[in-house]
């Protein structure tokens, strides 16, 4: 690896298949399981995103043209588009399943969210408990 000045800034970030985006639909899924739900996305992600980049493993079987980072190209996005709907790596029910998966997971969001707030609610406040949420120790979320 090169050796970067102590104050730089990375000019853009390079995902394997268990790199998380962090941001955007899937935001909280792997690169992997993004592939298989809908993997224009990734696509859309490389081509519209200028400090996004991903392995060349991943553009390999995306078939993916690589272009010059940071940049971004939309005209190979819709090209790219064009050439892969008719050569979809995964069948459709596996899609389904990852979209399946997908929406279990939020489920168990909201209903962890719920008992949060139904634990707060039955909470009796007193001075200590409401002086350590002043202080950030008990979150209210």
């Amino acid at each position: 690896m090169a050796d970067l000045p102590p104050n730089s800034v990375a000019l853009y970030r390079i995902c394997t298949e268990k790199s998380v985006l962090g941001f955007g639909r899937y935001r909280d899924l792997t690169v992997h399981d993004i592939i298989i739900m809908d993997a224009s996305y990734i696509a859309y992600v490389y081509y519209s995103c200028t400090k996004v980049s991903f392995h060349k493993d991943i553009l390999d079987l995306l078939k993916i043209t690589p272009i010059q980072k940071p940049g971004k190209n939309l005209e190979l996005f819709e090209a790219w588009k064009k050439e892969f709907k008719a050569n979809l790596p995964f069948t459709e029910e596996e899609r389904k399943h990852y979209h399946y998966m997908r929406r279990n997971a939020e489920k168990r969001k909201a209903a962890k969210k719920l008992e949060r707030v139904e634990r707060y609610e039955n909470r009796t406040t007193n001075k200590g408990w409401l002086q350590s949420i002043n202080h950030g120790h008990t979150k209210l979320k």
